[in-house]
């Protein structure tokens, strides 16, 4: 199941401050990858989903598409 990173931190009753403090970023930069102004670096989305035990696609979804689409036509 996709979501986005609003979504899911709403479902946890988290303040994008919260969030921020997680990834050591601004409150800022969370409203941002919220709104898709800014994509979440790759290294902040893995280290959120290892933090909450969240997949990475929830706030990436197109993390290791390349990868997949390689593995498929194999």
């Amino acid at each position: 199941m996709r979501q986005s990173l609003k979504t899911w931190r709403k479902s946890r009753k988290l303040k994008q401050r919260h969030v921020a403090q997680m990834l050591g970023c601004t409150v800022g930069q969370i409203s941002h990858y919220e709104t898709g102004r800014f994509l979440m670096p790759a290294e902040k989305a893995v280290l959120l989903a290892k933090m909450t035990g969240t997949d990475p696609h929830v706030f990436r979804p197109d993390l290791f598409e390349k990868r997949k689409k390689r593995l498929e036509a194999a």
